[in-house]
């Protein structure tokens, strides 16, 4: 519930995409001074009231996110974008992945917090992109796992490879 905000603002950017016409300007203001004012108060130890604080972090959050979408042609790095493809189903399944995968490590004697982030961080990404390109091909598993149609070319027109540009 948490991530809500954070997926639908993302849902927003990728389906209005022609309709984003900000200026980076007072964007990335506006998340500066949200990021200083939720700065301030952590150093000097200032405990706010439940929702004013909660408010803080929101905007801390939002406008952090807004931010980087408004930089987005700046901040771009040809694989992350190749693998935002592939986004809703890592959103959707990493879960399925990360805690088998920090489970299994830990049976083996693995205390390295840097070990067991890198490796669910792998798993957390690898297997719902593997999980798109074998069982989500098929019609009736992808509505039913991702509730989306499988990608299919539409006939006459090539539709761009994820992993090629």
């Amino acid at each position: 519930m948490h991530l809500f905000p954070f997926f639908l603002l993302g849902y927003a950017a990728a389906r209005f995409e022609r309709v984003q016409t900000c200026r980076r300007g007072p964007v990335v203001g506006v998340a500066v001074a949200a990021f200083t004012t939720h700065t301030v108060l952590l150093a000097t130890a200032t405990a706010l009231p439940e929702l004013p604080g909660r408010i803080v972090s929101l905007t801390v959050g939002l406008s952090g996110i807004a931010a980087l979408l408004a930089c987005r042609t700046q901040l771009a790095v040809p694989v992350l974008s190749r693998l935002g493809y592939f986004s809703f189903a890592i959103y959707l399944l990493h879960v399925f992945a990360t805690a088998p995968t920090r489970a299994l490590l830990a049976r083996l004697g693995t205390a390295s917090d840097v070990v067991i982030f890198v490796a669910s961080l792998v798993t957390g990404i690898a297997l719902p992109v593997l999980f798109e390109f074998t069982a989500g091909r098929s019609r009736w598993v992808s509505w039913a796992v991702l509730g989306q149609r499988p990608y299919e070319p539409v006939r006459g027109r090539r539709e761009p490879d994820p992993f090629r540009r």
